[in-house]
């Protein structure tokens, strides 16, 4: 008997009541509705070839550190900022006004809540790396898997995308460095642009 068969036959005898078997079915609706939503916002993400790292916030001493999203040169700080902001403009405007009111003050169940609200946009935040990383995932298991149907092109601007992937990811004291990443990130991307103007 197919699943869609047993509900069939289970809706005039049911062990939970019809109201709360319609619950759990919309409640899983949603949930699929918010995944596509989240993959639609890092398959954007993506497309700008943002990195899964930009979505953390910054380490100690590497909020100036250089980011090019697209044509735009910002700095880690700005960006996540910015991501931050878009997080919490989700949220209703009663949550947001208790995101900005100051702690000190405040009573015991406000404090609770603000937490609890904290929490959430921290958790949609890491909903968003997780799908961006995802994607990327994605990306290099389909360039270490030969294919017959991606073209040279194709491959190339793989390979460079991955290998300004790595380079931006490096950390200069922690992996020893010897060059000078930003410079190496431009030839990159230069690269990148002569595979992609036709002759």
């Amino acid at each position: 008997m197919s699943a869609s068969t047993k509900v069939a036959a289970t809706e005039s005898r049911r062990v939970l009541p019809v109201a709360i078997g319609k619950a759990i079915t919309n409640a899983v609706k949603a949930s699929i509705a918010n995944d596509n939503a989240m993959g639609k916002a890092a398959d954007l993400l993506f497309s700008l070839e943002v990195q899964v790292e930009w979505l953390y916030a910054p380490k100690k001493g590497h909020d100036d550190d250089i980011l090019r999203v697209a044509d735009v040169v910002t700095t880690h700080r700005e960006f996540y900022d910015e991501v931050e902001l878009d997080v919490v403009a989700a949220f209703s405007a009663a949550k947001r006004k208790l995101l900005d009111t100051p702690t000190k003050g405040m009573s015991d169940s406000d404090k609770r809540e603000k937490r609890e609200v904290k929490q959430a946009t921290g958790s949609k935040r890491k909903d968003l790396r997780n799908a961006l990383a995802r994607r990327w995932k994605r990306i290099e298991d389909e360039a270490s898997t030969p294919s017959r149907t991606r073209d040279l092109n194709t491959r190339i601007n793989e390979y460079i995308n991955g290998a300004i992937k790595c380079a931006q990811a490096a950390d200069p004291e922690k992996d020893s460095i010897a060059f000078d990443v930003t410079a190496l990130v431009t030839c990159l991307e230069q690269a990148r642009k002569i595979a992609n103007t036709a002759v």
